[in-house]
């Protein structure tokens, strides 16, 4: 039985619904993340069959992500119907399904690249992740993924609770081999910090309440955002815990060595 969406979870749906036809336009920050994750994974030496793309929105990085490897059989993933409506419209040969990362609907070790640009920052649960990324990699698989770190835009208040690279290297540390976590601070100038808002808007990153007072709308604004990146593999037993939070490790990943 499919677990019911929380109310956190209905949000954000409802938030990207409303901005799939807009996104595009307004997602130069995710654009510009997107391509300097793709020169980072052009570094390895990867020849992957299948590819899970987490929270594709319109598909635009998605197709990168198949010009870089035009051989394997990618899924794009999101949890907007709308977004991924908008996505078959323009690209084909990529499988889409629209699902939630926390309970991913794939056979066990059945990707071999996972990869996911700034889409985690609305994890209710990061274990719930990690325990469905350890499910669905295939041995020896790489996850590479970017996300907004909580210094995000604090100049203009922007209020989060988004997860540390601190955090994050002890959680992913203890789940995948050789994690690599840096961090990067990209700055953006805006003619108007209007402009910034109606962009976060468009892009469903975030609301804010109709209530607060922005005095200063019409001045030019820096708008800096913390980006976070990780790479790690496969930790080799394809270890992965069930949701009472006990260990399996499937019987085909461990060897036996006769003396």
């Amino acid at each position: 039985m499919r677990k019911k969406l929380s109310l956190h979870k209905q949000d954000i749906i409802a938030a990207f619904d409303k901005v799939a036809e807009t996104y595009d336009a307004a997602a130069f920050v995710e654009q510009e993340v997107g391509a300097r994750l793709l020169e980072r994974l052009a570094y390895f030496n990867l020849r992957p069959k299948r590819i899970l793309d987490i929270g594709c929105s319109t598909a635009t990085f998605t197709q990168q992500l198949q010009n870089l490897y035009p051989n394997a059989s990618i899924i794009a993933l999101d949890i907007s119907l709308q977004m991924l409506n908008f996505a078959t419209t323009r690209t084909s040969n990529i499988s889409f399904c629209c699902a939630d990362v926390e309970q991913l609907p794939f056979a066990a070790h059945s990707f071999d690249l996972i990869i996911a640009n700034c889409c985690f920052m609305w994890l209710e649960d990061w274990s719930k992740l990690i325990t469905n990324l350890t499910r669905v990699f295939a041995k020896d698989g790489l996850v590479f993924f970017s996300y907004y770190g909580p210094n995000t835009l604090t100049n203009i208040g922007l209020e989060n609770k988004w997860l540390d690279a601190y955090s994050l290297s002890n959680l992913v540390g203890t789940n995948f081999k050789d994690p690599v976590i840096e961090t990067e601070n990209i700055t953006f100038q805006y003619h108007k910090l209007r402009d910034l808002l109606q962009d976060l808007h468009d892009t469903g990153t975030c609301t804010f309440d109709a209530n607060i007072n922005f005095p200063q709308l019409e001045l030019p604004i820096s708008a800096t955002f913390e980006i976070i990146y990780c790479h790690a593999w496969d930790n080799g037993l394809n270890q992965y815990k069930d949701a009472e939070g006990k260990v399996y490790i499937p019987v085909e990943a461990i060897s036996f060595t006769q003396k």
